[in-house]
């Protein structure tokens, strides 16, 4: 989800974050394929002759993608979810990930 993030950032900001420069093209492509899957980027992935995902053409965040990244964007708060959620272990989904970081950014809001 750590990429996810990432990639949802350099889309908007037109510059890729340096921690996103350190995973592979391969792995950035794959993640490409699934978040426009999803509904989190407006593009087209290009798929080789085994049918995996080997370029892509991203055009702008969805609703949801800019939803998501919102949500995330600060990272006292990211880190939160991190440590709550994404553990090895614990079942969730992307959709209980959302309404996790709006609920907190609606809780430091109110404590503001």
């Amino acid at each position: 989800m750590d990429i996810v993030r990432l990639i949802l950032q350099w889309v908007e900001a037109g510059e890729m974050p340096p921690e996103l420069a350190e995973v592979s093209e391969q792995t950035r492509v794959y993640h490409f394929d699934v978040m426009v899957e999803a509904g989190l980027l407006k593009g087209h992935v290009v798929n080789g002759e085994n049918g995996q995902a080997v370029g892509a053409a991203i055009q702008r965040l969805t609703w949801e993608g800019h939803d998501f990244l919102d949500a995330s964007r600060d990272p006292t708060i990211w880190a939160k979810a991190k440590e709550k959620l994404l553990k090895p272990g614990l079942s969730w989904t992307f959709g209980i990930l959302v309404e996790y970081l709006k609920h907190e950014v609606k809780h430091r809001l109110h404590m503001e």
